[in-house]
């Protein structure tokens, strides 16, 4: 059976939406599928069975349908295509037989999409300025793609949404004098990854300098915890 994987931009993880058979509609409300903010359109797009799987078409959206980052009007879907509708993102999947592995056990592990009925109130549609997309889509991908790399050994460390502790006995290991627990966290906050020191023990550097609570990481930052440093970098 196919499935959507659902995640609103900005959000944590992905949630699992079975499609049923026949044509699904999409919109803010009173469809098929719910997608319940206001960049999302009362109808905004359907999608139809074909003999391959499914298609989907753009009704006229006020923010239009993307595919892989390309506007749309009708598109025959693969496994791995990726629907933007709104502020949402939607992995398509034909078949759970057309994963392997790691992905196939990730996918298993998510929740399912609760598809609430009732969408938000109003008839106009917020219309999302490419600068705004870009933004959602750059987030994203720091929380999708974002890791801590140690310069010695080159080990990576994914915090995603979640929060590393970091240091002595922590997710992300660092050698600290006299420090027997974390001295650091690295979490999700405002669309980006913030170092934070947590302990007066050991040296939390970030460019040389020490970490501000509200100012997220950038690729290519380089981070000091104790004798261990690392690298802030996009990872595939």
């Amino acid at each position: 059976m196919a499935v959507f994987l659902i995640t609103e931009m900005g959000r944590d993880r992905a949630q699992t939406w079975e499609l049923p058979a026949g044509e699904i509609t999409v919109g803010r409300s009173d469809t098929v599928l719910v997608l319940p903010n206001v960049s999302v359109s009362r109808l905004h797009a359907r999608i139809d069975p074909t003999d391959n799987g499914h298609k989907v078409l753009d009704m006229g959206g006020e923010n239009g349908v993307l595919v892989n980052d390309v506007a749309v009007r009708d598109h025959e879907l693969n496994t791995g295509d990726v629907l933007v509708v709104g502020k949402y993102k939607l992995e398509y999947i034909r078949s759970m037989s057309d994963l392997k592995g790691p992905r196939l056990q990730q996918v298993t592990l998510l929740s399912a999409y609760p598809n609430h009925r009732a969408g938000t109130s109003g008839d106009s549609t917020f219309a999302l300025s490419p600068e705004l997309r870009q933004k959602m889509q750059a987030q994203d991908k720091l929380r999708e793609c974002a890791a801590l790399v140690a310069v010695q050994g080159q080990r990576a460390f994914k915090p995603g949404a979640s929060t590393l502790t970091i240091g002595p006995g922590g997710q992300v290991p660092a050698s600290v004098f006299l420090a027997r627990s974390p001295v650091a966290e690295l979490a999700w906050e405002s669309g980006g990854h913030v170092l934070r020191k947590i302990s007066l023990l050991g040296k939390v550097t970030v460019n040389g300098g020490p970490p501000d609570d509200k100012t997220p990481l950038r690729p290519g930052d380089r981070v000091q915890v104790g004798a261990d440093v690392f690298t802030y970098e996009l990872l595939k």
